[in-house]
């Protein structure tokens, strides 16, 4: 098997090798759409870093990893939930990674390296059965909740660049909740203007005209993923979160993706809770690590002692604008 580095890429190859791999066992996923290192070297001054391999025999692909270099490390990749190489055979993309060179960072369904953090899962739904294959099974609760939100004139938008400032607006106040520096605006703004290969999108969800939840969703062949979403903490009340996860995942199957990602959670998370009453797989993701894992920014003594008191919005924008390039 050769390998082939290189800071561009093939957008034709890369999109006709996944259409042979299957996104429901993680043969492929979000993150191996290869124009997302591209627009993370315009959101943040990373380089990026596209790994082929091939037969030495013949010169196929046999899988690729996307990725970006900052500060001598290798990621795959940084800012979204898992990385890693795209492959049809599990085991060959494990012995792929775990033969990464040099300092690196790779989020994957796959353990390759000793020094891992098996913390985070992702949750896949299946939505190749339909509607019926999912509403009917819930919970007679969680079909309550979708009602009484209804009953409450929560309305739902879905937009593009129209929803931002909606969007940002729930965002940051949750993040700031939350303690967590959010991501800056010409993150978003760049991702909805330069996303390719498939589609980037907002739901917005409204009380009395009021923004109170959005989620900000990206695409790639099959898939779909809820990647970044908030709800204003005082409305979940009126189960608002259950009301936009039940139009989106509806959107999604008319659309005709085959699977609707959750996007990643901590086992010990709430979150984890909400998105298992969808009936979900839940799937392990491994932190893969070149050394042993050191504090990571996100824990650092300085930025807890910061977060022990409530954080203005303000600060807390400024902070993000600042930081995120380093918490990825």
């Amino acid at each position: 098997m050769n390998t082939i580095i290189s800071s561009t890429y093939n957008n034709s190859e890369f999109l006709e090798f996944i259409k042979n791999l299957n996104p429901k066992t993680g043969e492929y996923t979000l993150a191996h759409n290869p124009v997302i290192p591209k627009l993370l070297q315009r959101i943040f001054g990373y380089s990026p870093c596209y790994i082929r391999y091939v037969d030495d025999a013949t010169g196929e692909l046999i899988g690729f990893m996307n990725g970006v270099t900052f500060n001598g490390k290798f990621i795959s990749m940084p800012h979204f939930s898992y990385g890693g190489v795209a492959c049809k055979n599990s085991n060959i993309a494990t012995e792929i990674e775990q033969n990464i060179k040099g300092h690196f960072e790779i989020r994957s369904f796959h353990h390759s390296s000793k020094y891992s953090s098996d913390k985070k899962v992702t949750a896949y739904l299946d939505l190749s059965g339909g509607e019926d294959s999912i509403f009917p099974l819930l919970k007679y609760n969680i079909r309550r909740q979708i009602r009484i939100a209804t009953e409450n004139n929560i309305t739902v938008k879905r937009g593009k660049k129209e929803l931002l400032d909606d969007f940002l607006k729930v965002y940051y106040q949750n993040m700031t909740r939350l303690g967590s520096p959010p991501q800056p605006r010409h993150f978003f703004s760049t991702l909805l203007d330069g996303w390719e290969n498939g589609e980037a999108t907002i739901f917005c969800s409204y009380y009395r005209n009021k923004p109170v939840g959005g989620c900000f969703l990206l695409s790639f062949g099959d898939i779909i993923e809820n990647c970044w979403a908030g709800t204003l903490y005082e409305y979940n009340k009126i189960f608002v979160p259950y009301l936009v996860y039940s139009e989106i995942i509806k959107y999604s199957i008319r659309e005709g993706y085959r699977i609707f990602s959750f996007g990643r959670s901590s086992k010990e998370g709430g979150t984890l809770g909400f998105k298992k009453h969808w009936k979900p797989e839940i799937i392990q993701l491994y932190f893969n690590y070149s050394s042993p894992l050191k504090e990571n920014l996100k824990d650092n003594q300085s930025l807890r002692f910061l977060y022990r008191k409530t954080v203005p919005l303000w600060v807390n924008i400024w902070i993000g604008k600042l930081l995120t390039k380093y918490i990825y």
